[in-house]
């Protein structure tokens, strides 16, 4: 009720009011508010049925009069018949008026003329609740001196179902408390909530108080419908004073809310390291768990409470306890985006490697929650598995490029061990999900780093199938002439460099195939429906397959790393590149060279070279076990004719045009014969574009 604090607007509209209806009244009015005692005597003389009339808010002249407190004009209202009893529009009384502008002496005779101190207004609330609103102690005093008289109500409850008592609580007003606990209130009736004045007084940290009521007798375990105690409450607010009195009384330090939430739990949810610390030294349980599984040091560092979580620490809580989702603390940190917590957690030996139920490592966490480059740099320098994939084979890389988070996908490929092209669930490889989210600077990024440009996901679709299933890509991180040149090539204006065309044709230039079929049996030309593009594409395919150096030949030698297709192999032979002709990186090995045919002395020279070994290598380059038996019984003990008696009936049987050098060399490799595959490397050039 909120009246009082617009008192003077309720003057100036009654007056309005009364002025419409009747001068003369007004001027009553007004004598009333002004406290002109013998002018009043007059009004009432002139007008005594109108005493009781109300405004158009239901207030009568009683009730301005109780507002201003003089008992010697309410004594005159009173015997000329104004009424104790009348209500406002809100339900209040005069004696409410009265209570809560702290005219005690009004109230006083009030209740001697027959106010009734127990009358509730619309709010559910009495004088005595209206009193204790506005620490009115001297109405509050008279009320509960007078209960015997009056019958006040001192446990009655208003529509919040609040006590006396609960208010004063509630805003921490100690000299009431004080009186009501000595008028023999109730100190454990709860709200329609269960929660008691004490559980008030601990929310608001006020400590007197509570040591008050304790001693009264509250029932410190008390819990409200949460299951939540006084100790719960101060705890959540930080009021280590309050903590310390409960704990005097015998709180129950490990008692558990309805989610199985300890005192410790919501100290450590707010961040209040005081009260850990005074919880802890009172031996609260450390590594209790709540419905969740989730301890105290896993609430603290998911709600980045650095200071909380060193707290724990110090009282040696588990650092690599797992909740029912096999999450760590450190875990949590990552999700919370928590750098410094994730640092502090580290160096008291948490766990970089560890998974959850997800297969997810603290990495996984950081890289995929939104990817914090601080929290992910940390990490990487306590050397986590970069290649790692959880349950659904998603790598920390696959799941940074999927938040567009360039600064964190810088950070992993940058790591020595990072292998860029591992497949997910879906087949696809980071390299094609940054297509998909279409971050030309992070697809830049990868192809720098040598990324397989040919990769497929289990559609059988490309980069270019994923790139030209888009309009435009963004976020090109430095300028890239290339994309320049495309344009002017193509004939396209040069605000579509960004477009999905020309970043095809950008990745085209670095190798990707544009005529690879998917298993639709479709090429990325045939996602095109413009035909003039189409075939500016063709073109500009055809002339970008031609080998660099001679313009004539079709290139086929790829280059590693860059993985660049650039020449011929006639020309590779003639020029012995060092470094790749398109970007200047140093040639570490090479591929794509026509298939040399083998010859009796080649199979002669790898059969001594085989030895023993035959046998496992026949059986991968298809010969039946029944063909190998034969074998071995026509030349017993002969292992270098055993060797190549298989490999002439392999190279016999194998097709026209079918890769013998690269099928020979899986089979060496597999038998382990690396003398056999020293001698296809060294002593010719057996090397296959296929």
């Amino acid at each position: 009720m909120e009246f009082h604090l617009s008192l003077h607007s309720e003057f100036k509209f009654c007056q309005a009011y009364f002025t419409q209806h009747n001068m003369e009244f007004d001027h009553f009015l007004c004598k009333v508010m002004q406290g002109d005692i013998t002018a009043i005597k007059q009004c009432i003389v002139r007008n005594p049925d109108k005493i009781n009339n109300p405004n158009n808010c239901g207030n009568t002249i009683l009730h301005f009069a109780s507002v201003k407190g003089n008992t010697n004009i309410i004594l005159m209202l009173l015997k000329a018949g104004a009424s104790v009893t009348s209500t406002d529009q809100d339900g209040n009384t005069p004696l409410h008026w009265a209570a809560l502008n702290n005219q005690h002496e009004v109230v006083a005779l009030l209740l001697y003329y027959g106010a009734d101190v127990n009358i509730l207004n619309k709010n559910g609330c009495s004088p005595l609740h209206e009193a204790i609103l506005k620490n009115n102690i001297k109405v509050v005093e008279m009320v509960l001196n007078t209960i015997n008289v009056y019958n006040a109500q001192i446990n009655q409850q208003d529509s919040h179902s609040r006590t006396p008592l609960y208010m004063a609580c509630e805003d921490g007003y100690h000299n009431l408390v004080e009186l009501l606990l000595k008028s023999n209130v109730d100190v454990n009736m709860a709200d329609k909530h269960g929660r008691t004045p004490l559980h008030m007084a601990c929310r608001g940290g006020h400590t007197e108080i509570v040591q008050m009521l304790l001693q009264f007798k509250a029932n410190v375990n008390m819990v409200d419908e949460y299951g939540k105690t006084p100790l719960h409450m101060a705890c959540s607010e930080g009021y280590s004073a309050t903590v310390l009195v409960l704990l005097q009384f015998k709180s129950d330090i490990n008692v558990v809310d309805n989610c199985y939430n300890t005192p410790l739990h919501m100290a450590c949810l707010r961040g209040h390291h005081n009260t850990v610390e005074v919880l802890l030294q009172s031996k609260a349980d450390i590594n209790v768990e709540d419905r969740y599984g989730r301890s105290p040091l896993h609430v603290a560092c998911f709600s980045g409470h650095s200071s909380t979580v060193e707290v724990l620490l110090k009282f040696t809580a588990d650092v690599n306890i797992k909740n029912k989702y096999n999450n760590t603390p450190l875990h949590l940190a990552c999700y919370g985006k928590h750098s410094g917590i994730v640092e502090i957690l580290l160096k008291s030996t948490a766990d970089v490697k560890v998974v959850n139920n997800k297969g997810d490592t603290p990495l996984h966490v950081a890289c995929g929650n939104g990817g914090d480059a601080d929290t992910v740099k940390i990490l990487l320098q306590h050397k986590p598995d970069v290649n790692l994939k959880n349950k659904y084979n998603s790598t920390p890389l696959h799941l940074a490029v999927l938040q567009n988070n360039y600064d964190v996908v810088a950070l992993i490929l940058s790591q020595d061990q990072i292998q860029m092209d591992i497949k997910d669930c879906c087949q696809q490889t980071p390299f094609l999900l940054s297509l998909s989210e279409g971050h030309l600077g992070m697809v830049h990024m990868f192809v720098s780093k040598g990324a397989d440009v040919n990769a497929v996901d289990k559609d059988g679709n490309n980069c270019l199938h994923h790139v030209l299933k888009r309009k435009l890509f963004h976020s090109e991180s430095e300028e890239m002439d290339v994309l320049n040149e495309i344009c002017s090539q193509l004939s396209l204006n040069k605000e579509d460099r960004l477009s999905a065309v020309a970043v095809a044709c950008y990745l085209a230039e670095e190798g990707a195939n544009f005529h690879h079929k998917n298993k639709k049996n479709r090429t990325p030309l045939d996602i095109i429906c413009n035909s003039n593009l189409k075939e500016k594409l063709n073109r500009f395919v055809s002339i970008h397959l031609q080998c660099l150096l001679c313009k004539d030949n079709q290139a086929t030698v790829k280059f590693y790393p860059c993985k660049h297709t650039v020449t011929c192999s006639n020309c590779y032979s003639k020029k012995k590149l060092k470094k790749c002709i398109r970007c200047q990186q140093p040639i570490t090995n090479k591929s794509g060279f026509e298939c040399q045919k083998l010859e009796e002395q080649d199979l002669m020279k790898i059969s001594y070279l085989l030895g023993s070994k035959w046998w496992q290598a026949g059986i991968f380059l298809g010969i039946k076990v029944v063909e190998l038996e034969i074998i071995m019984c026509d030349h017993p003990l002969k292992t270098v004719d055993q060797s190549f008696q298989m490999l002439y009936k392999w190279l016999n049987r194998s097709a026209t045009g079918e890769c013998t050098v690269n099928l020979l060399r899986k089979a060496l490799e597999e038998a382990e014969c690396f003398y056999a595959l020293d001698y296809l490397q060294e002593n010719r050039e057996f090397q296959c574009k296929c």
